[in-house]
């Protein structure tokens, strides 16, 4: 047996006992953002900007402190790419901050105070109303290929359905569904917890984040046991 699996179902246990309200919109947002940096292959840090009732902006879920930073130097110049997704800019991808000319402020600061290399923002909107954006760092230059934009896409219509505006929540677990494993894990939930897809993948990730895994890991060790269990009773 795994070191992680009885940790990962007394987990799944307490919170099958205690899930009968629905997350609110600050702890979706978090697992949301928490997921993807684990989910989106190259993210290193994941954040969601968003502007007040000022107009301001302000930064909700951070995975970390450096992206709470790096935002915060982006509202502070009024330059860069989490400013312009949130703008009306359906994506706004970086591939290498040392030779992006488009924020001559901001990129250089960024690469040389926090040593992000790429990063990739996304619009969140509700039909012609654009309202924050959802925010990828890789310490890494090209770190984001076409298989990580293509899930980060749908991780900002997560994020979107957190703060309630239209966005389909079926894409994002078919963007899941192609990582095999946390895809398969989001069906023995289903299954074993008569959840649909929405709240399977919003059930794994409260086990994730409330016992400190990475959610790929919580999927491998549900996937196991099912596994084990087929087997035995061949």
């Amino acid at each position: 047996m795994s070191g992680q699996r009885p940790q990962v179902f007394s987990l799944m246990s307490q919170l099958a006992k205690a899930s009968g309200t629905p997350a609110d919109r600050d702890e979706t947002l978090a697992l949301t953002t928490r997921a993807a940096q684990d989910a989106i292959p190259g993210a290193d840090y994941v954040s969601v900007s968003v502007k007040d009732a000022e107009g301001k902006f302000q930064t909700l879920a951070p995975t970390g402190e450096v992206s709470l930073w790096v935002d915060q130097l982006q509202y502070e110049l009024g330059e860069g790419p989490c400013l312009d997704a949130a703008g009306g800019e359906p994506i706004v991808h970086c591939r290498d901050l040392r030779t992006d000319p488009r924020w001559p402020h901001y990129a250089p600061r960024v690469v040389r105070e926090f040593g992000i290399g790429s990063q990739v923002a996304y619009e969140m909107y509700s039909g012609d109303m654009t309202f924050g954006g959802l925010n990828l760092y890789s310490r890494q230059p090209n770190a984001f290929d076409e298989e990580a934009l293509s899930i980060a896409e749908l991780f900002a219509s997560q994020g979107a359905l957190a703060l309630g505006h239209a966005a389909t929540v079926t894409q994002l677990t078919e963007a899941l569904a192609s990582r095999k494993l946390i895809g398969q894990a989001i069906g023995l939930v289903m299954e074993r917890y008569e959840l649909d897809e929405h709240r399977a993948f919003q059930f794994l990730a409260r086990v994730s984040m409330t016992g400190n895994l990475k959610l790929r890991v919580v999927a491998e060790e549900i996937v196991a046991a099912a596994n084990e269990k087929t087997k035995t009773q061949r």
